[in-house]
C-alpha cells in the first residue's frame, strides 16, 4: 500500500512499537557517534515533535552551530544538536524531502530516522526497535487500550533489536522469548545507561555525580518516563525528597518558578533530565540552584553490534 522514496545514502530508523519513552534520544546520539568514529559522514532526520518550525523542514544545526532556535526545533533536535558537534541534524514531517536536501548539501554515507519505524515514506536499510525491559510490550493491546503502536507481528519488520534500561541480563529471556515469536531470527542486543555527570545551569560548569550522593534533592522532569528518571537519581546515591512530574515535551514558562521554588522546602537543589534543561537554562537565577543529570547509554555487545550493523548496511561508499 505504501511506496517508500529510496534516498541516496543508507538510510537507519531508530523507532519502536510502543507508546513512551523507550530511549529513542540516547540510542540516536549512540549510533551517530559510532559512524562519526568510524570517518563516515552522517545527518539525523527528526520529525521535531514540539517545535514550532515553518515550511516544509529545517536544519537544527549544519554541525557547527545551531541554526534553529528551541522552539522551531523542538526540545530533541535542540539538545542533539548541542551533543553532536560535525554531525547535521534537519527537522520535517516529510523526512523524504528532508533527507534528500540533507544529501544534497552534507553528502553523508548514512541518515538516521529518530522514531522512524511507523514512517513508511522512506526506504530504509536497517530498522533497529527498542524494546524496554522494564515494561516490555504492557498489555498487549493497541492505543487506547494499550501501549502499542501497532500490532505485535510488526516486530518482523525489525532488523536489529536493543532491549533498553537493562539491570539484569538473565531477567531478559521471558521478553526475548516474545520478540523471537514473531521474529525467529531476531537479533537482541541489551543496553543500559548510566549516570555520568550534573551540568549546573547557571554557570554551565560541569559538576562531580557525588555532588549529590546522600543530597535531598527534588527530581522535575518533562519527559515520558519520570520513574526511571527517578531510578538513575538513586543509583547515583541522591535522595530523592520530592518529584515534579510534567506532561512529556512540557514547555517551561515563569510559571513554572513558584512550582520548582515550592520543592525546595524539601530539598536542597533541583535536579532535572538533559531534554528540560534545554528549556530551563534561562529560569537558572539568583539562588535558584537547579542542575541536569548527564548519562550515557552503553550497549552491553556494543562491539559485535558495531559488526552487525555495519555488515547489515553493506558498502557505504555506494
Amino acid at each position: 500500500m505504501f511506496k517508500g522514496s529510496r534516498l541516496p545514502c543508507k538510510v537507519i530508523s531508530v523507532g519502536n512499537i510502543t507508546l513512551g519513552g523507550t530511549g529513542k534520544t540516547p540510542t540516536v546520539e549512540y549510533i551517530a557517534r559510532l559512524f562519526k568514529e568510524e570517518g563516515m559522514g552522517v545527518v539525523l532526520l527528526s520529525r521535531g515533535y514540539g517545535g514550532r518550525m515553518r515550511g516544509k523542514f529545517g536544519v537544527v544545526s549544519d554541525g557547527n552551530r545551531p541554526l534553529l532556535s528551541l522552539r522551531e526545533a523542538g526540545d530533541e533536535p535542540y539538545m542533539l544538536a548541542q551533543r553532536l558537534e560535525g554531525i547535521p541534524i534537519i527537522v520535517g514531517r516529510r523526512r523524504d524531502l528532508s533527507g534528500r536536501y540533507a544529501f544534497d548539501h552534507f553528502h553523508p554515507h548514512v541518515a538516521i530516522l529518530d522514531d522512524g519505524f511507523q514512517h513508511l515514506a522512506v526506504k530504509r536499510d536497517v530498522d533497529i526497535l527498542l524494546v524496554d525491559s522494564q515494561i516490555g510490550f504492557g498489555n498487549g493491546y493497541l492505543f487506547p487500550r494499550g501501549p502499542l503502536r501497532e500490532p505485535l507481528a510488526q516486530l518482523n519488520r525489525g532488523h536489529l533489536f536493543i532491549m533498553t534500561k537493562v539491570e539484569d541480563l538473565d531477567a531478559c529471556g521471558e521478553l526475548e522469548e516474545r520478540i523471537r515469536s514473531h521474529k525467529r531470527d531476531a537479533i537482541i542486543f541489551h543496553s543500559t545507561y548510566a549516570p555520568d555527570y550534573l551540568i549546573d545551569l547557571k554557570t554551565d560548569n560541569r559538576v562531580p555525580l557525588g555532588y549529590v550522593k546522600g543530597r535531598p534533592i527534588a527530581a522535575l522532569s518533562g519527559i515520558a518516563n519520570p520513574a526511571y528518571f527517578r531510578r538513575l537519581l538513586e543509583l547515583a546515591g541522591a535522595k530523592v525528597k520530592q518529584e515534579i512530574v510534567l506532561p512529556d515535551h512540557h514547555v517551561y514558562s515563569r510559571r513554572d518558578i513558584p512550582t520548582i521554588r515550592r520543592a525546595l522546602h524539601k530539598a536542597e537543589c533541583v535536579v532535572t533530565t538533559e531534554k528540560d534543561a534545554v528549556k530551563l537554562s534561562d529560569m537558572a537565577e539568583g539562588n535558584f540552584p537547579i542542575m541536569s543529570l548527564s548519562i550515557s547509554l552503553k550497549i552491553i555487545e556494543g562491539d559485535h553490534f558495531k559488526r552487525v550493523l555495519l555488515d547489515l548496511l553493506g558498502d557505504l561508499s555506494k
